[in-house]
């Protein structure tokens, strides 16, 4: 076992990300359904303890925006259908993001391997 030194923050969609999704749907551009609109993502951020709100909201502060677009691609692939200007008052009504203050543990023995390293190196 092997700690690791992150911080997750659980991402799930709100109604607007799903109306935004709808809309390229009728442009034949993207498919999805509820149930995994549903599913929320995962995604690991630097370690912090996060001993207050203020620390919870500059975490988020410095990056939304990278959530943002790592969840775009991650459910539309080509970057032009993605939303031209999207500001951190957008991102708060289209996500909810919760950051989990507790130790984040990898039970796997093998390396991690990020999805892009078809080589096999790990990071």
């Amino acid at each position: 076992m092997h700690v690791v030194n992150r911080t997750a923050a659980i991402v799930t969609m709100k109604q607007p990300f799903a109306d935004w999704l709808n809309s390229l749907q009728e442009q034949g551009g993207v498919d999805w359904n509820e149930a995994a609109l549903r599913t929320p993502h995962v995604i690991l951020l630097p370690d912090n303890s996060l001993d207050d709100e203020e620390q919870t909201g500059e975490m988020i502060s410095q990056y939304w925006s990278r959530i943002a677009t790592a969840i775009f691609g991650e459910w539309v692939p080509d970057p032009e259908d993605w939303p031209s200007e999207f500001s951190a008052e957008q991102f708060f009504e289209w996500f909810q993001i919760d950051l989990l203050d507790s130790t984040v543990m990898d039970l796997v023995p093998e390396p991690l391997q990020r999805q892009s390293d078809a080589s096999g190196v790990s990071h």
